[in-house]
């Protein structure tokens, strides 16, 4: 039997890292590798339940070679396997059929190994063990550390995107600029963000930045990550008055799992709120001030000297910057933002321009994108061409992107329209079918 059943909330473990998600069209999910240096079954569980996911759990040959061939170098990673009552009785944590099975046969899997204590967990056997990869072995639930140093966290959906579409950025150079004094002389305000870390310690060991409204890497506003290795690593902060004073964050940050955080100022008060929790405040009546040569980063300080890095490793979505003090209930909490009169900025990341962000608040302040990537999720299967619906000219925009070189479909996932892993001439032929001879739907096999 599981030895722990108790919900725990995750907190971050030094040295945590998650991969991009991987699309397997065979079963039309994602599937991400979180390394980690030492946890538990119970703790990879819940954070993958707060990610949005949960731990993978196997139904064919297909898709444990999949995740197997995703594995990075380790010994093994946790699966979603559990043993229900100490009698080799084993399920999925979703409730799915348990029939397919991978167990190593050479060692006599599962073997409970010496009973003491219960080996009540599934780890799939990784790159560097000295089982067959993609073999499975039963381990304790409550070991941490030990072979197991990644887990496998299964997405029905694409997680990249809070809501809507969104931008990764590559811990390296990536950012936004907002060419223009988006943030000019406000007495008072509120800047917020959803984020999402692939890592939180990146190989130049500097804090990664959300937004910053800087010129030559001086700036009177910053919110941030804290470098794990500080005194308050891995905590969020909220910096005025270039970095003289500051405010932290209770929460610590995570990977793979999207956060929301804000900053306010009203002329008195500075707080600092993450999923709409107020968690520091300062008493200050600093207020921004009137500085034209000022602008205003996401995920990076480009005009900083490479010695001065703060670069955002992950994904960042709903920039919203007002000129009004909001509170918990009127942050973009549930859904996307909306404009309003108090709204300065607000980018989306919605649209599919490769280097600009558009302002959905009508004040055209514009983002130009330095590097960033795009993560499309909204889509339709099918509809290579963006417009929103499935029809001629969508095979017709996949045999120019085929043969013609033409631009291709975003998210390239969007023309896989036979569910095949791949964008061929076979998927523009299957849209033909599908309208003019009432074939099946595009995607019909993923589902």
């Amino acid at each position: 039997m599981l030895l722990c059943l108790s919900i725990l909330v995750p907190v971050a473990i030094v040295g945590a890292q998650a991969s991009q998600p991987q699309y397997f069209a065979g079963t039309g999910h994602w599937y991400q590798v979180v390394e980690i240096p030492s946890y538990t079954w119970v703790y990879a569980r819940d954070a993958a339940a707060s990610a949005g996911g949960y731990l993978a759990c196997i139904e064919s040959q297909e898709e444990n070679s999949f995740v197997a061939s995703i594995l990075p170098n380790v010994y093994s990673a946790c699966l979603g396997g559990y043993e229900q009552n100490g009698n080799f009785t084993w399920a999925w944590i979703t409730g799915e059929l348990w029939g397919y099975t991978n167990w190593n046969s050479a060692t006599n899997e599962p073997n409970d190994g010496s009973g003491n204590p219960p080996q009540d967990i599934l780890l799939m056997n990784g790159v560097l063990s000295l089982q067959p990869v993609g073999t499975w072995d039963d381990c304790d639930s409550l070991a941490s550390g030990g072979p197991a140093l990644c887990y496998v966290v299964e997405y029905n959906s694409d997680p990249g995107c809070k809501f809507g579409n969104a931008l990764r950025f590559d811990g390296v150079d990536d950012s936004v600029a907002i060419p223009i004094a988006a943030l000019n002389g406000l007495p008072q305000g509120t800047v917020e963000a959803w984020v999402k870390f692939d890592t939180l310690s990146l190989a130049n060991n500097t804090d990664q930045s959300i937004l910053r409204r800087a010129g030559y890497c001086i700036g009177d506003l910053r919110l941030a990550k804290e470098v794990s290795s500080g005194p308050n690593g891995d905590r969020f902060y909220l910096s005025l008055d270039a970095g003289m004073t500051r405010l932290d964050s209770k929460t610590i940050a995570s990977v793979s799992t999207f956060i929301h955080v804000a900053g306010t100022w009203d002329g008195s008060y500075w707080r600092i709120y993450i999923n709409g929790t107020a968690e520091d405040s300062f008493p200050s009546t600093i207020t921004l001030t009137t500085n034209n040569d000022m602008r205003v980063y996401v995920g990076n300080v480009p005009v900083c000297p490479p010695a001065l890095p703060e670069a955002f490793k992950g994904q960042i979505d709903e920039i919203r910057i007002s000129n009004v003090v909001r509170t918990p209930a009127e942050f973009c909490l549930t859904g996307e933002c909306t404009p309003d009169a108090n709204t300065i900025a607000l980018l989306h990341f919605n649209e599919h321009s490769p280097d600009t962000v558009f302002d959905a608040s009508g004040n055209n302040n514009r983002g130009i994108i330095y590097g960033a990537t795009r993560i499309s999720c909204d889509f339709i299967c099918g509809d290579a061409n963006g417009s929103g619906t499935v029809n001629i000219s969508d095979a017709v925009y996949l045999i120019a992107y085929i043969f013609s070189g033409g631009p291709a479909p975003e998210p390239l996932l969007a023309g896989d329209a036979n569910c095949s892993g791949s964008v061929n001439i076979s998927d523009a032929v299957y849209l033909i079918a599908y309208i003019f001879s009432g074939g099946p739907a595009p995607c019909e096999g993923c589902k």
